[in-house]
C-alpha cells in the first residue's frame, strides 16, 4: 500500500480544525499596500513576511518600501551598495537581506533592530531562525555558516564538473534546497540538503537536453516540500518549461502551463501562491484540494471592485502579496489577500507530521511526474 500518512495527516488536522457548528461563510479579504504600484521586475518581486510586511521596490524611483501593516517607510540603501543589482527579501528567520555588490564585489546585507545594514561580508541567499546561513562559499560552492560562524561546504552532485550556486533556503528545521550550475550542457540542477550534518539529496537531471535549462528552485518550507521550474517533455513530446511542486514523500508534480508567475512561494502548509497570466488569474495551489481562484473568494462587491494578477508571496497566516487593479479607484495596487481557513491551528500540528515524514523520507526519494489541470 502506497505510505501517505504525512499528506493525509495534513489534510485531517485541516478537516477536523476547520469543523464548528459555529462556522459562518467567510470571505477572503483584501488590505491595500500601496495604491501607486506599477508592478515588478523580474528578481526584485515584492515579499512579504510571517507577520504580515511587505517589501517591494517602487518602479518610478528605483526606492525600496516597508510596509509594517499600519505605515510604509523608504529604506536607505546599504552603505556603498550598488542600487540597480540590489534585491531585497525576508529570509525563513524572518531577517530582511539586501543582496547586491558593491565597488570590491558581492555581498550580502541584513536588516538591523535600529533599520540599519549589517554586512555579512559574503553572499547569502538565506538565513534561519537559528542563525544558519545558506550561500556562496569558496568558488560559489554551496555552503552554510551553522549560528552564522564557520563555514562548511555542502556536497555537490558528481555530475557537475565545477559546481556553483545559482539560488537556496533554508529553514528553521535545518532542511536546504537550492539551485546548483556546473554541469554543461545542462544549466540549472536541483538539490536538497540536511546542514547538520550534511547529506544531499541528488536529483536526476531532465531528460529533456534541448532547452537551455533544467532546473530552477525557488523555495522550500518546513516540510521540505519545494517549488520551482523546470524542463519537461510535454504529452505531445515537445520540450516545455513549467512550474513544478515537490513533495519528499510524493515526488514532483508539474503545475499545467501557461503559467506567467516570475517566481514561486510555498508556505508551511504545502500551499502555493502562482498566476495564470489571466485578469483574474491569481491562484493558490494545494497537493491535496489543487487550484483555488483567490477571486472566487472574494465577497461579491469585491468581486466586482477588483481584478487579481500578480501573485508573488504567501505566508503561513494565509495571506497573499499580489498585484491587483481597483476598478472602482482605477489604481493599480499592492494588496494582501487573506485567505480564511485555520491556518494557524493547523501549522501547529505540521511540526509533528512534517518530522515524522523526514524520518520516513529515505535518502534518495521516489520521484515521479503528475500533471494537473488548472
Amino acid at each position: 500500500m502506497r505510505w501517505r500518512f504525512a499528506s493525509v495527516g495534513i489534510v485531517g488536522v485541516v478537516a477536523v480544525l476547520g469543523t464548528s457548528s459555529h462556522a459562518k461563510a467567510q470571505y477572503a479579504s483584501v488590505r491595500v499596500v500601496d495604491r501607486q504600484f506599477d508592478g515588478a521586475e523580474s528578481g526584485r518581486l515584492p515579499r512579504l513576511d510571517e507577520h504580515g510586511r511587505s517589501v517591494w521596490r517602487d518602479s518610478s524611483s528605483g526606492e525600496w518600501r516597508l510596509h509594517d501593516g499600519s505605515s510604509t517607510t523608504t529604506l536607505q540603501p546599504p552603505p556603498g551598495a550598488n542600487t540597480t543589482s540590489l534585491t531585497l527579501s525576508w529570509t525563513h528567520g524572518g531577517h530582511l537581506l539586501a543582496r547586491g555588490s558593491t565597488d570590491s564585489g558581492p555581498n550580502t546585507w541584513k536588516l538591523g533592530a535600529g533599520q540599519e545594514w549589517l554586512s555579512l561580508d559574503r553572499r547569502v541567499h538565506d538565513i534561519n531562525s537559528r542563525g544558519d546561513q545558506i550561500g556562496e562559499g569558496v568558488g560559489r560552492r554551496p555552503t552554510v555558516w551553522l549560528g552564522g560562524s564557520d563555514p562548511v561546504e555542502l556536497p555537490s552532485p558528481s555530475s557537475l564538473t565545477n559546481p556553483g550556486l545559482a539560488s537556496a533556503g533554508i529553514t528553521n528545521s535545518g532542511l536546504a534546497g537550492g539551485m546548483l550550475f556546473g554541469g554543461p550542457p545542462i544549466d540549472g540542477r536541483l538539490a536538497a540538503w540536511t546542514v547538520a550534518p550534511p547529506v544531499l539529496t541528488e536529483f536526476p537531471a531532465s531528460s529533456n537536453s534541448t532547452l537551455n535549462i533544467n532546473q530552477r528552485f525557488h523555495d522550500i518550507n518546513e516540510a521540505g516540500q519545494m517549488v520551482g521550474i523546470r524542463a519537461f517533455d510535454d504529452p505531445h513530446g515537445q520540450p516545455t518549461m513549467g512550474a513544478f511542486f515537490f513533495d519528499p514523500v510524493e515526488g514532483f508534480t508539474d503545475l499545467p502551463s501557461p503559467l506567467s508567475s516570475l517566481d514561486l512561494r510555498v508556505n508551511d502548509l504545502g500551499t502555493v501562491c502562482l498566476y495564470t497570466g489571466e485578469a483574474t488569474g491569481a491562484r493558490s495551489w494545494n497537493i491535496d484540494s489543487g487550484f483555488t481562484r483567490l477571486w472566487d473568494l472574494l465577497s461579491p462587491e469585491d468581486q466586482g471592485r477588483y481584478s487579481l494578477r500578480d501573485t508573488y508571496d504567501i505566508n503561513n497566516r494565509g495571506e497573499v502579496l499580489l498585484y491587483a487593479v481597483d476598478h472602482l479607484l482605477d489604481e493599480s495596487q499592492l494588496v494582501i489577500v487573506t485567505i480564511p481557513g485555520p491556518s494557524t491551528m493547523a501549522l501547529a500540528a505540521l511540526g509533528a507530521v512534517a518530522g515524522l515524514r523526514r524520518r520516513r523520507v529515505a535518502t534518495s526519494p521516489r520521484r515521479q511526474r503528475v500533471t494537473v489541470g488548472v
